[in-house]
């Protein structure tokens, strides 16, 4: 009983003890309906219930009788008028339940009471459409015996006759054929009956239909016929009376696929045996080519591939780009397919456009079983296709060890070479295949035979850090110090490349590391210097110890020799330097060596950056580095690309050590960057303060300036580095009011960035206190901006001007308080602020209180209030503090004023008042307090806006339905002719909609442009407002003055829902 009182609550809203007696009658009728209560019924008739009163689903009295076959009581509500045509929430009529549920005697009296046949549900579904779809055979019946159209179709285009095929309902499809159903007609998609049958496997349908006449060739509109989808499916049932009736067996859909391409392609075997001995072509190809011999093949149909074959398909049909059947079969392993092709004699040899023999695609698809099958039965083993590469090749590039093995068996040339000299091994060691190198090896490969580029099977393991086959062609013996063109040797590649397990197998096996060769002829040790990899330098270097100590039992001291090989080139292929690198690696044996050898590269800048190996030891805090190159003669004030020198670098990483020694060696002090940074601003702008300290006795200039004016002072107050400042101010030299480019100076940007021993430094210096940013900010407007309270005291205390304005006349007060820095505005007040400056013809005329009260400050509001500010003071827009509080929508604040007797119906000069403020920005409450304290509703702002149009905007149905309580005509419109309804219906404030059309608003009404309401929710698809307006009575196809309805509208705007809500609501 829960569920079903759930389910019948009724659609009324009461509203008296008479209107809640009607709600109680109607639930107990619909009720009483539902449950067959004949007498019950009657006396709920009798007591006046709403004989069509519907539930929240649509669903009346007389559904319910009818879903629930209650003859008599259906009867007696028809007798008693019931309306037959009401629909429920989804468009169904009482006939339409009572079809679905397969009433037939409901349906009889229905229909004999004068219900709509023909009605359509928002579907398209007519009654005989829903009866069809269920098999109800006597309902059928009786629809076409009360004259129901037998081929009214749906909005899909199904006729009933296409449902009752796709139900497999014969006997209902027999009894519409009879009555005229069309028996070709098709749907949206081109589908007829006979093709949903056929799409089903519905055989007796699809017999009914040929027999009584159907089209067996109507394709569907993506060219497929019935045939081809029945022989998708494996329907063979179906294929059979659908060839026996006459259909075109080798029709191509626009694809060009035929019935027997797609049988062979899904491997329906049956299906392809039919269509075979019906004459099928069987090398009809689709427009790619692609036969029913290689559909099968494609997906390894083996029985499908016999078939064809027997019946005479070619076995060498080439697809575009050359591929042949049997190639397909190898490449995917299809072993039993392979050897079919192969009995019907398809050539074993052919290569495809992509270079590619059935032997090739096996080898490098790793299918030995493919392989060995095809070389006995005489595939080439050294065939090669256009760019030289053979199976065995292929084979060792993807490392299948076992198709190799089986290619050297059967005769396999494992030393053949490419174009490019390369052979199996060679490519075998590039892919890093060790399992195919340890193959070709066992088989008689050649291990020191090099492509045309001088590459040996080692050097090219090397080189891409293989080291597992390095290793194993160490261990057969392999010529380790074989060479390239150009002098390098496997060692030598695998240093350059970083090659750290190579180089140490190749160094523990006896690779001779004094042969230099390759970049530029160096050694081994010199291109690991190069590489920049410590570990193989060391790794090389320690050898390099070894080898001497070997040849010299007992040698003194000495310092690393590198190897020179006639000279030693100045730069690696990366632009860097082995000094550099050196440098960078604080190796001061290995730097001294190469002072020594290479002393060319001492100011040799490197790299993109331009480093010299003093540059780089500066940067990087080496004082030791930095004495050694200083000794050796560096070039101490050489510039980098971007005009740094090493003092520079030093400098602004704050090494006092290597600045030091850099100024005791006579750096120049001031050479500045291309971007104008001297040593000093380096040091300051980072907070080193020693570094300045040093820079300055070393005759530093102070008042250096970046390119943006910045100077080290201003650099120093910026990074609060109060040392760093006391370091300046010690020398009288500085300026210390210098601006940069921008005008900031070093006072202003301290107190912008809160620094307050470093303003105290400034201040107890001599800092200009009022100095003027060239916007007219002082330091003491920038720290009240900012609310930093204690700067401000600082300020005020040296004397600070406290009303000095900038250049639009806003003072620091206004600015505190705009800001909401309560503490600030506070101190200012003590200190003798204006509380009512800012009234100058050089901005808007705010005043402190405007500007707190509009940013909703609440504090700072109460501070200026307490502090005698004028309330209702406006300024020159005539904006007062209750207004700006109201946009702002504060309560409190609003409240506040008012309590303070702010002027609670005062007006900007456009016309608005605080209650306008509160509605256009959507604040209920503000607005709600202002109405209680009398604010106006009658004025109207210079669009015309009355309270009521700016509240209907905001969606605010409270405050509306308080306005037109209070009065306010319900459908007044502004200057451009719009009402509080149109306002609402276009932003979708639907609440507003339904109040104000409940207070009886024009519902047509027009406003701008012809523009209804109901033409304001389609332009902007507020689909709610749309059913609510139209629900209400809105004409749909009333148009504004560009001939645009409501449908047009929103189709314009690209509203699918709205026009297909109003395209089923006419």
């Amino acid at each position: 009983m829960a569920s079903t009182e759930t389910d019948l609550a009724v659609r009324e809203t009461p509203v008296n003890e008479a209107g809640r007696e009607l709600i109680s009658t109607g639930y107990a009728l619909l009720v009483a309906c539902r449950c067959g209560k004949l007498k019950a019924v009657q006396d709920l008739l009798v007591r006046g219930a709403d004989i069509n009163v519907q539930d929240p689903r649509g669903k009346s009295a007389l559904v319910y009788a009818a879903m629930t076959g209650h003859t008599e009581v259906v009867s007696l509500l028809v007798e008693h008028g019931a309306n037959l045509e009401v629909t429920s929430a989804d468009g169904k009529t009482p006939l339409a339940f009572a079809v679905s549920r397969g009433n037939t005697n409901v349906v009889d009296i229905l229909l004999k009471a004068g219900a709509n046949i023909g009605f359509q549900l928002p579907s398209g579904d007519t009654v005989l459409h829903i009866a069809c779809e269920h098999g109800y055979l006597a309902i059928t019946e009786l629809l076409l015996k009360k004259g129901a159209r037998v081929d009214t179709p749906n909005k899909k285009k199904w006729r009933p006759l296409m449902i009752a095929a796709q139900h497999n309902h014969t006997n209902v499809m027999n009894i519409l054929l009879k009555a005229g159903s069309k028996v070709d007609s098709q749907d949206s998609y081109g589908f007829t009956a006979l093709y949903w049958a056929s799409f089903w496997g519905y055989l007796a349908a699809a017999e009914l239909l040929l027999v009584n006449g159907a089209d067996v060739d109507i394709p569907h509109v993506d060219g497929s016929t019935p045939l081809m989808v029945a022989a998708s499916f494996n329907y063979e049932h179906i294929v059979g009376i659908l060839l026996t009736s006459g259909a075109n067996i080798d029709t191509q859909s626009p694809n060009g696929s035929t019935a027997l391409n797609i049988a062979s392609s899904k491997g329906n075997i049956s299906i392809v045996k039919l269509l075979v001995e019906s004459g099928a072509s069987v090398d009809l190809p689709d427009n790619e080519g692609w036969t029913p011999l290689m559909s099968s093949v494609r997906n390894g149909h083996t029985i499908v591939v016999e078939i064809l074959l027997e019946a005479g398909a070619n076995v060498d049909v080439k697809l575009q780009g050359g591929t042949t059947p049997l190639l397909y079969a190898s490449w995917h392993g299809y072993l039993p397919i392979v050897e079919s092709f192969i009995t019907h004699g398809a050539k074993i040899n052919h290569i495809n456009s992509e270079g590619l023999s059935p032997l090739i695609s096996a080898a490098l698809q790793g299918h030995a079983a493919v392989a060995t099958t095809l070389l006995a039965s005489g595939a080439s083993p050294d065939l090669t296709n256009g760019e030289g590469w053979t199976s065995l090749m292929r084979a060792a590039e993807r490392g299948h060890r076992g198709v190799v093995k089986e290619l050297v068996r059967r005769g396999a040339d494992v030393d053949f070479k490419r174009p490019n000299g390369s052979t199996a091994l060679n490519i075998a060691c590039e892919h890093g295949q060790l399992d195919a190198v340890v193959e070709l090896v066992n088989r008689g490969a050649s291990i020191e035979l090099a492509d045309k580029e001088g590459y040996t099977p080692l050097i090219t393991a090397a080189q891409l850090g293989y080291s597992d086959i390095v290793q194993f062609l160490v261990n057969r013996g392999v010529n380790m110090n074989a060479r390239l063109p150009n002098g390098g040797t496997a060692l030598i590649t695998a240093a350059w490349y970083k090659r750290l397990a190579v180089v140490r197998i190749l160094v523990d096996n006896g690779a001779d590391i004094s042969i230099c060769g390759d970049f530029q002829n160096w050694s081994p040790l010199t291109v690991a210097y190069f590489s920049g990899y410590l570990e193989l330098v060391h790794l090389i270097y320690m050898q390099t110890l070894e080898n001497e100590n070997v040849s010299q039992p007992s040698p003194p001291a000495a310092p690393i020799v590198v190897a020179s090989c006639n000279s030693i080139a100045t730069k690696s292929r990366n632009g860097d330097t082995a000094l550099r690198i050196a440098c960078e690696r604080r190796d001061l044996k290995v730097i001294k060596t190469l002072v020594r050898d290479t002393y060319n590269d001492l100011n040799l800048p490197s790299g993109d950056k331009g480093l010299t190996p003093l540059m780089t030891a500066s940067r990087d805090c080496n004082p030791d580095v930095v004495a050694i190159l200083l000794e050796a003669g560096a070039n101490i004030n050489l510039k980098n690309g971007d005009g740094h020198t090493a003092l520079n670098f030093a400098a602004d990483r704050g090494h006092l050590p290597v600045v030091e020694i850099l100024l005791d060696k006579g750096a120049s002090v001031d050479m500045v960057t291309t971007e104008c940074w001297t040593p000093l601003l380096l040091a300051a702008s980072n907070g080193h303060a020693n570094v300045v300290n040093i820079l300055l006795k070393g005759g530093a200039y102070i008042n250096s300036q970046y390119r943006n004016g910045s100077t080290a002072l201003l650099s120093a107050s910026q990074h609060c580095d109060d040392v760093a400042v006391a370091e300046l101010d010690v020398e009288k030299r500085v300026n210390i009011d210098m601006p940069d480019n921008e005008g900031w100076t070093p006072l202003m940007i301290a107190a912008f960035n809160y620094h307050e021993n470093v303003v105290d430094i400034l201040l107890k210096a001599g800092a200009t206190v009022d100095a003027q940013h060239p916007n007219g900010a002082t330091a003491l407007y920038i720290a009240s901006e900012n609310g930093h309270l204690s700067v401000v005291e600082m300020l005020l205390e040296k004397g600070a001007s406290v009303d000095k304005a900038n250049k639009v006349g806003n003072s620091p007060l206004m600015a505190a308080a705009f800001y909401g820095h309560a503490n600030v505005v506070d101190t200012l007040l003590e200190a003798g602020a204006s509380i009512d400056n800012g009234a100058t013809d050089q901005n808007k005329r705010d005043t402190p209180l405007i500007v707190a009260a509009a940013s909703g400050n609440d504090d700072c509001v109460i501070l200026l209030l307490d502090n005698g500010a004028r309330i209702n003071v406006a300024n020159s827009d005539g904006l007062t503090p209750l207004i700006g509080a109201a946009g702002e929508g504060s309560v409190e604040l609003v409240s506040l004023l008012l309590q303070k007797g702010a002027d609670v119906n005062a007006t900007s000069l456009e016309g608005s008042s605080a209650l306008h403020m509160a509605l256009a920005f959507g604040h209920f409450d503000t607005a709600t307090l202002l109405l209680n304290h009398g604010a106006s509703i009658d004025a109207v702002d210079k669009d015309g806006d009355n309270a009521l149009l700016l509240a209907a905007h905001s969606g605010l149905d409270g405050v509306v339905k308080t306005l037109i309580e209070k009065g306010l005509s319900v459908d007044f419109t502004n200057n451009e002719g719009k009402s509080a309804l149109l306002n609402a219906a276009m932003e979708g404030h639907v609440g507003v909609v339904l109040v104000l059309l409940h207070a009886g608003a024009n519902i047509d009404q027009r406003g701008p442009n012809g523009t209804t309401a109901l033409l304001g929710a389609c332009k902007n698809g507020h689909l709610e407002a749309v059913k609510l307006l139209v629900e209400n009575g809105a004409t749909t196809d009333l148009q504004d003055d560009e001939g645009r309805d409501g449908i047009a509208t929103a189709r314009v705007h690209n509203h699918d829902d709205v026009v297909n809500f109003l395209s089923t609501h006419r």
